[in-house]
């Protein structure tokens, strides 16, 4: 199963303000990456698990409506205050969220942790609106090619040896993330604004290649997003 943790929390320092509600090609920043979740949850069902982690009130309210409109389980959002710490702190909720949620149900159940030890965490950032659905799903595909054994020869003991996957583009890696289950307690043991891919950094990674440098460009400037519109 996959946990993807939809890191919609950032403090959009460098924007001047919260780049994340920005309208962005008709919509607010943060929809196009959850738009291209609900697509996928749709093609995966209950193979793929959806956690949005803010500390925005308004996308909160906004992502449970639409959640709630779906109808479909497996599916949350959660409120982190302190995610104006730092991106440990968001990392660190959404994986709370996830190990309680049944993603059958989607109810939340105590005492019971609810990933597999063959399970994987994604985590996928909110400001990266041109990310497409064909580069998430070769993402998945790769990280469930290594758990079904797909490969053989030097190839299998290579896949054998993977912890985490990356998105990568030439020699730029970027989100998102992949990590297999057995790797939360080094992701709990972030702090301050240490992401994930300090963890990464540290494990056997399998980078998957994709050939459009604008996926991985995130918006952290309002100049960019303005230039994008194709105003001055």
């Amino acid at each position: 199963m996959i946990h993807v943790i939809y890191m919609a929390a950032g403090n959009s320092r460098r924007f001047g303000s919260n780049k994340l509600l920005y309208l962005y090609e008709g919509k607010p920043l943060y929809r196009h990456g959850l738009e291209l979740l609900l697509e996928l949850k749709q093609e995966m069902g209950e193979k793929l698990t959806v956690t949005v982690v803010t500390q925005y009130a308004e996308i909160l309210e906004e992502a449970q409506d639409i959640f709630e409109r779906c109808g479909m389980a497996g599916m949350q959002a959660v409120f982190c205050e302190k995610s104006r710490l730092g991106a440990s702190y968001t990392i660190r909720a959404g994986i709370e969220a996830v190990i309680s949620q049944d993603p059958v149900s989607g109810q939340p159940k105590e005492g019971q942790s609810m990933i597999g030890e063959k399970d994987y965490l994604m985590f996928m950032v909110a400001d990266q609106p041109h990310l497409t659905l064909d580069s998430v799903r070769k993402l998945i595909r790769t990280a469930v090619s290594r758990e079904q054994s797909a490969f053989s020869g030097p190839l299998a003991e290579e896949c054998s040896r993977w912890e985490t996957l990356s998105l990568r583009c030439g020699s730029t890696p970027g989100n998102p993330c992949m990590f297999r289950a057995d790797l939360i307690p080094e992701l709990m043991s972030l702090t301050g604004d240490q992401g994930g891919r300090k963890v990464l950094k540290q494990r056997a990674c399998k980078y998957v290649d994709i050939f459009d440098k604008r996926e991985l460009e995130d918006v952290d400037e309002m100049l960019q997003v303005t230039e994008n519109l194709g105003e001055k």
